[in-house]
Parts: C-alpha cells; structure tokens; sequence
C-alpha cells in the first residue's frame, strides 16, 4: 500500500508520517523522503539561484522509476540528501514494506507518482503556524538564524505558490492546521 503525503516545508510532512509508523510499527512500514532526490546540493542550488521546490532541483524521473520498482517488490539504491551538510550521502540499499510512504514536496507533482500512489494527503497548516513550525525546526535541527530562515521563506514563497500549492487538487485529502 503506497501512501503519498506532500505539502511545503515545515507544514508537518514527516511529523504526520512519523504518527502513521508509530500506529503501524517499523515492521509494516517505509518512508521515502523526497529530499533523497534533490538533484542538486544546497551550494548547486544557490550557484543556480533555485529553491528546492522547484522541480529542476529534483530528480523527479528517478524517484517515479523507483516508485514504480518498490510497487513490484523490487529493492532499489536510494540516494541520500544530508541535511546537516547540505550535501549528498552514498546511496543506500532501500527494501519496500507492506506500507510504503513517500513525503516531500513533489509527492504529488506527476501523472505517473499520482497514478503509483494507493492513497494521497496534502498536508496545508495556516501560514503562520507552517511559518512558526519551519522557524523552529530550522534553527533547532539545521542550525539556521531566525533571519536566515525568514530569507529563505521570503524567497521561497513564489515556488511554493507555482510548484507546490497546486498539487492540493490531486490529494485525496487535504489536512489543515490552524491556531484555535
């Protein structure tokens, strides 16, 4: 059973999927973080003056190859995004579960990975509380200043509106946060 859970950065992706694996367990289940498959490391993408979120940052046609491979049973060499050095790690051997989760921000973005996914979510906190939770992360997990994380949301945001927001049409449910 394939899971399918997109949404922008810092809206609670892996926090959602992290609560699925508890329910099931380590045993019945595997995630996929579309990170893996960026195309291009934090330097790459600064040369270039693109976001994460934009799709040529990715290696988009990969992750729908090995999508498709896990579906039939098949391991596959999964490639590895270090967030902590902004960098690519060596691949690993990576073996599909009786449930198998992919979270990131083009979970949703093609034909082909919509069309290989049992069940899609998009998780849409409100602004401030995806700003305050990417705020937080940010600077606890990847040593980023407020300021810096500001900046980057700033400049970000046109990418998440082009790339990621429309991607809320093809889920099967969308999950809202907000501050009540």
């Amino acid at each position: 059973f394939t899971l399918g859970v997109a949404g922008d950065s810092g809206s609670g992706k892996t926090t959602f999927t992290q609560g699925v694996r508890s329910i099931f367990g380590d045993d019945l289940v595997s995630t996929i973080t579309l990170d893996d498959y960026h195309s291009l490391d934090r330097a790459g993408r600064t040369e270039q003056g693109i976001t994460a979120l934009d799709p040529r940052a990715n290696r988009i046609e990969h992750l729908e190859q090995d999508l498709i491979r896990l579906k039939q049973g098949v391991s596959i060499e999964k490639p590895v995004y270090n967030h902590a050095t902004g960098t690519f790690d060596p691949p690993v051997l990576f073996n599909p579960k009786k449930i198998l989760i992919l979270e990131g921000l083009h979970t949703l973005f093609t034909p082909t990975l919509r069309k290989n996914l049992d069940f899609t979510l998009f998780v849409d906190p409100a602004q401030q509380v995806k700003y305050d939770w990417k705020i937080r992360r940010d600077m606890a997990k990847r040593g980023y200043s407020r300021e810096a994380v500001m900046k980057k949301i700033t400049e970000r945001e046109p990418d998440y509106e082009r790339y990621i927001a429309p991607q809320k049409e093809f889920a099967d449910a969308v999950i809202g946060i907000d501050y009540s």
